[in-house]
């Protein structure tokens, strides 16, 4: 399994550590796993929340589209 630091993570969704940082302590965002002081966010989890954004998005796309129709 492949595991992804803060730095990486917010690197692959355009953000900033400090956003990760947040929506960790928050409870938003991709699920992750501490090893110690490390804190590490498993590919797999990342790839999930990503897909997650996306249906979201093109959820609220629909409803745009079909209000302009």
């Amino acid at each position: 399994m492949t595991h992804l630091t803060e730095h990486q993570v917010a690197v692959r969704l355009v953000i900033s550590v400090n956003t990760v940082r947040a929506w960790r302590k928050t409870g938003y965002g991709p699920c992750f796993r501490k090893f110690g002081r490390a804190v590490r966010y498993s590919l797999t989890e990342v790839e999930a929340f990503e897909q997650a954004q996306t249906r979201r998005f093109l959820r609220l796309f629909e409803l745009e589209v079909r209000r302009r129709l």
